[in-house]
């Protein structure tokens, strides 16, 4: 069947959720043998989504289609759909009733995937194939909070080529006093975070920026 909520859940154990419509065979098959395959179409798989998709096999034998090919799993029973992006052989580990559907949750216990292909995307009932990468524009952005005897600034420095770089961070007060102006070293992944004494006298409104070459985040926080 096609299975439109599919999706990972957990990386250890790695676990998978699918939700099925109670009265689909599907869902019967995965209640009785307490198993599961979950094939991720590659692009060139639409038709075979489609197929999945318009039949029940309380009536239609949909394998029987050249449009699908199958190999033997090695852990489950359930064949599996050969060409895909990404397949997973899974062990059926909780249920949950969520209304018309049954979430089925899924120990997965072989893998198989192929750096070739790509993945089918569907939304707006149509299909699609992923697109270009799209490149992360230098970006800084900042969060303030305030608590009793501490404040922090954290943010992220995002869209650089090369890591760590230094943030300048401030702190002013409403009245434009400046309270603190440091250099912070972001991590290897750009994130960044500054915590100072707090001085419980100075309530109300905190503005904080994180500045790098030209690029400005900025945040709100009120102490009262």
């Amino acid at each position: 069947m096609s299975a439109e909520w599919t999706f990972q859940v957990s990386f250890r154990p790695m676990r998978l959720v699918t939700l099925v419509h109670r009265g689909d065979a599907t869902h019967d098959n995965i209640l009785e043998t307490r198993e599961f395959g979950v094939n991720f179409a590659s692009d060139d798989q639409a038709a075979l989504a489609s197929l999945a998709g318009a039949y029940t096999s309380k009536e239609v034998h949909k394998l029987s289609s050249e449009l699908f090919q199958t190999y033997s799993a090695k852990s489950i029973r359930a064949p599996m759909v050969s060409g895909c992006f990404f397949n997973a052989e899974c062990r059926l580990v909780e249920t949950l009733e969520t209304g018309d559907h049954t979430m089925f949750l899924g120990e997965v216990l072989e893998v198989a995937s192929n750096p070739d292909k790509g993945p089918l995307l569907y939304s707006q009932r149509r299909y699609w194939q992923r697109g270009q990468l799209l490149s992360k524009k230098p970006l800084a952005y900042a969060t303030c909070t305030i608590s009793g005897d501490l404040y922090r600034i954290n943010g992220r420095l995002q869209g650089v080529e090369n890591y760590p770089q230094t943030v300048t961070v401030t702190v002013s007060n409403t009245n434009g006093m400046q309270i603190v102006r440091e250099n912070v070293d972001t991590d290897q992944y750009g994130y960044f975070e500054l915590v100072k004494p707090n001085n419980p006298a100075l309530k109300g409104t905190y503005l904080a920026k994180a500045e790098w070459n030209g690029q400005v985040g900025s945040a709100v926080a009120t102490f009262n």
